[in-house]
């Protein structure tokens, strides 16, 4: 009988080595499959608060000690570090983009009318009438050239006789140049006027 608990002492011991050796060798859960569960892991660095938030996959967009959004956070620290030349830059195109912006633009309204003068004169009734008034604009221009050139080289030095000569030639110019629109205004007005009887004619 002694012999016999011996021997069964011995057994026991002997899984108890074995057991013991097993389990030593067996990954925990702070073994090696945490390990690398905790490499496989990326941070993200809060650059308000400086709190590192720990991800696998997809990073996330705010950080969950602040609240802060990453993106706004780091453009704001790219602009402050970028320094008062970018700002100055900034101002500089805002001030002549809104330059840009209030230079005067001619209306839908102006626009409509100027095409519609346009496509009545090359349409109008009185194509003879309106190239007598556009010779005679010339003629009158190439008379006050001709009078400023003469009283040029024929004042034999006198500042009044070269106003007075150049006075005139310019008044011969100015003449011609308003004949030259009250002709052709009278010739607009007689072609929107027969354009709008042609509207109303009943016969149509």
């Amino acid at each position: 009988m002694p012999s016999q608990d011996t021997a069964s002492g011995r057994t026991c011991r002997f899984r108890r080595l074995v057991d013991s050796i097993y389990n030593s060798q067996r990954p925990t859960a702070s073994g090696p499959i945490q390990r690398s569960r905790e490499e496989a892991m990326n941070t993200k660095k809060c650059l308000k608060c400086g709190h590192a938030a720990s991800y696998e996959t997809e990073p996330p967009q705010a950080c969950p000690s602040c609240g802060a959004i990453y993106t706004k956070v780091e453009a704001a620290q790219a602009l402050s570090a970028s320094g008062p030349t970018s700002k100055i830059q900034d101002t500089a195109s805002g001030y002549f983009a809104s330059q840009r912006n209030s230079k005067p633009r001619r209306s839908s309204a102006e626009i409509e009318v100027h095409s519609f003068a346009e496509r009545m004169r090359e349409q109008t009734l009185y194509p003879a009438w309106r190239k007598v008034v556009g010779f005679f604009a010339i003629l009158g221009y190439i008379v006050a050239a001709v009078l400023a050139v003469s009283v040029f080289f024929s004042a034999n030095g006198s500042t009044w006789v070269l106003l007075v000569g150049w006075g005139i030639a310019a008044l011969v110019a100015l003449v011609a140049k308003v004949g030259k629109e009250l002709s052709l205004m009278l010739a607009d007005l007689s072609d929107a006027a027969v354009h709008l009887a042609a509207g109303r004619d009943p016969g149509q």
